[in-house]
C-alpha cells in the first residue's frame, strides 16, 4: 500500500490560523474532540488533515477548510468576498483608464424600434451597463433587452431627451451608439454614431487586456501571500 505523501502546508496554515485566533493547540483539540499529539503531529508536517478534519478545525477557527489544506488562497468567506470587490474595482479602474487613453466616451445608445403596428420610433438612452452579445439584441423584445442592459429600473431614458411611450411587443430592429472621440491637442470633439457591434467587439478586446493585467496582478499578490505565509 502506498504511503501518501506528507503535506507541510497542513500544519503552516494550521498554526498561522491558531495564532490568529489566539488558540493553542490544547484548547483546540479539546474544541475539536482529538488529542493534542495529533494537532502537533500535522504542525510539524508529521500528518496530514483528512477534509472530514480539516472543516471541524475550520468551523472553530471561522476559516475555511480549503485553506487549511492549502487549496485555497482565500482564508474566510468574508476575505473572499473582500479580494472580489477588489478585483472588481481594479478591472473597472484599468478599463476606464484604457478608454480614457484613447480619449473615448460612450454619450448614449440610440435604438430604432418597430412597434406591433409596424412603424418605428427611436428612443435615446443612456449607455448600456452591461454589454451582450450584438446577435441577441436585433430583433428581440424592447423590454427583454432594456431590462439584460440595466441593472436598475426599466427605462434609461438620456437626459437630453423625453420619455417616449413604447408599445408592448415591440422589438429592436437597430441598435447604435453615439460616442465622442476627444482631440485634446486641437480642442475638438469628435461625434460619431457608430453600430453597437463595432463598440461591442472593441470592449471585448479592452476586458481581455484588462483580464489579464488583473491576473498577473493577483498572482502578484497571492505569491507574496505564501511568501508570508511560508516566513509566519
Amino acid at each position: 500500500m502506498m504511503k501518501k505523501e506528507l503535506n507541510p502546508e497542513h500544519g503552516i496554515r494550521l498554526k498561522e490560523c491558531l495564532d490568529s485566533a489566539g488558540m493553542t493547540q490544547k484548547e483546540l483539540a479539546e474544541k475539536a474532540n482529538c488529542t493534542p499529539q495529533f494537532i502537533s503531529n500535522v504542525i510539524k508536517g508529521k500528518r496530514n488533515m483528512s477534509f472530514q478534519t480539516a472543516e471541524i478545525f475550520a468551523n472553530i477557527l471561522k476559516v475555511k477548510p480549503g485553506y487549511l489544506l492549502g487549496t485555497e488562497i482565500m482564508k474566510t468567506d468574508e476575505e473572499l468576498f473582500r479580494n472580489r470587490t477588489f478585483s472588481q474595482a481594479i478591472r473597472n479602474s484599468v478599463l476606464l483608464d484604457v478608454f480614457r487613453s484613447f480619449n473615448i466616451r460612450i454619450c448614449e445608445a440610440i435604438v430604432d424600434i418597430k412597434t406591433p403596428d409596424g412603424k418605428h420610433i427611436t428612443d435615446h438612452i443612456n449607455p448600456p451597463e452591461h454589454f451582450i452579445q450584438p446577435h441577441f439584441i436585433i430583433g428581440t423584445d424592447v423590454e427583454e433587452i432594456y431590462n439584460r442592459i440595466f441593472s436598475g429600473s426599466l427605462l434609461y431614458p438620456h437626459e437630453d431627451f423625453e420619455e417616449i411611450e413604447i408599445p408592448k411587443g415591440s422589438i429592436i430592429s437597430n441598435f447604435q451608439l453615439k460616442i465622442n472621440i476627444a482631440d485634446f491637442e486641437h480642442e475638438l470633439e469628435n461625434y460619431k454614431i457608430v453600430p453597437y457591434d463595432i463598440v461591442f467587439d472593441m470592449i471585448v478586446d479592452v476586458l481581455d487586456f484588462v483580464d489579464y493585467k488583473c491576473s498577473r496582478l493577483k498572482e502578484d499578490m497571492n505569491a507574496e501571500r505564501f511568501r508570508r505565509i511560508r516566513n509566519y
